[in-house]
């Protein structure tokens, strides 16, 4: 892999994706629409503050830091993304140990990858959310479902959360995915991304089945507050929390750069929560 197999369409878009999530000093949101909670904040710049930044956003929460699949891919698109993104002022990773890194990082993806196209974490645990970050992490080494080393790998991720699809829109299973929202949420992310390079028309139309009741379910899924919490504003008693509104956030954005229809009020509910919890000082409270 060179750098040059890392500017794809698909790369620049997931750059710009990571990018605005991290772009303010705070990038927790609060419990029960700021009303109570701690403060996090912190200042991602450049490079070293991308890769600080999507580490912590994928490791928010205690439940997340036992997962190995989930850290890899995740270390994985932190040097992908950062690899892209020069520092003024600091030394450029060394190439070759850059290569070697990410290149023994996506293998080990590749191979630790389920024959029913899925990964999981600690006792089979937490199955759409794993398939979703190792999906993106291969997404941005640039391979597509078509074309790259990953292909194939690619291939069976989409149609493993393709089949996890619920005919009330959820992305996921209940039973096996618990706090099912995570999954959710990086799914459209990532789903949405597939569908900006999907080629065969079938899987296209099967997508966008899929996304527009995904879209759906995000929006019945939100509280009162204008929050999401681990599982729906129904099943969660109006429970929301920071970490789950920033993946709902990130995937309605996807999708609607994918050209799906996300009705705006619930975008507009979301900035509303997340502007509630912000403090005077910048803090953004959690």
């Amino acid at each position: 892999m060179n750098r040059k197999m890392l500017q794809p369409p698909v790369k620049a878009r997931m750059v710009e994706m990571f990018r605005s999530s991290l772009r303010c000093p705070g990038q927790a949101a609060c419990t029960n629409g700021g009303r109570s909670g701690r403060r996090e904040t912190w200042s991602p710049a450049g490079q070293a503050g991308l890769l600080a930044g999507v580490r912590a956003k994928a490791c928010h929460c205690s439940r997340f830091r036992a997962w190995r699949a989930s850290r890899c891919a995740c270390y994985v698109m932190a040097l992908l993304l950062g690899a892209a993104l020069p520092v003024e002022g600091q030394p450029p990773l060394q190439e070759e140990k850059l290569q070697r890194v990410v290149s023994r990082g996506l293998d080990w993806l590749a191979n630790t990858q389920s024959r029913l196209g899925h990964w999981s974490a600690n006792e089979g645990r937490y199955p759409t959310a794993m398939t979703a970050l190792a999906g993106m992490a291969m997404l941005c080494e640039g391979s597509t479902t078509t074309q790259g080393k990953y292909a194939l790998n690619l291939r069976k991720a989409v149609d493993y959360l393709v089949s996890r699809s619920r005919p009330n829109g959820l992305i996921g299973d209940p039973t096996r995915d618990d706090h099912y929202t995570y999954g959710h949420g990086y799914s459209m992310l990532f789903l949405s991304q597939v569908l900006g390079e999907e080629e065969d028309e079938e899987r296209r139309e099967t997508l966008v089945d899929v996304l527009t009741r995904a879209v759906q379910f995000t929006g019945e899924a939100q509280t009162a507050a204008g929050g999401w919490g681990y599982v729906s504003a129904r099943d969660g008693h109006g429970f929301d929390e920071g970490s789950t509104t920033i993946t709902q956030v990130q995937g309605l954005r996807g999708c609607r750069n994918a050209g799906i229809p996300v009705p705006k009020e619930i975008i507009e509910r979301a900035v509303g929560y997340i502007r509630r919890c912000t403090l005077d000082d910048g803090g953004v409270q959690y």
